[in-house]
């Protein structure tokens, strides 16, 4: 419930590391890219829910309303 993440879900992990001989620098790197099954560049709610500026000033919190509102 909630918006579109404002991130890829799909990316590269378990980072691994080794030190430049001449310059004693530590360089970073990935060893593995993690795919979500199933899942594309965005990551979607089961329940959409829209939050506007006026929300934020008023203090309405429209994703506590949307869970409360669930059927079960």
């Amino acid at each position: 419930m909630g918006e579109v993440a404002g991130w890829n879900p799909n990316g590269y992990g378990e980072v691994g590391s080794f030190v430049l001989p001449n310059s004693s620098l530590t360089v970073s790197y990935s060893k593995r890219k993690f795919n979500l099954p199933g899942v594309g560049s965005q990551l979607e709610p089961d329940v959409p829910v829209a939050v506007k500026w006026s929300d934020y000033a008023t203090e309405r919190d429209r994703f506590l309303e949307a869970a409360l509102n669930v059927q079960p």
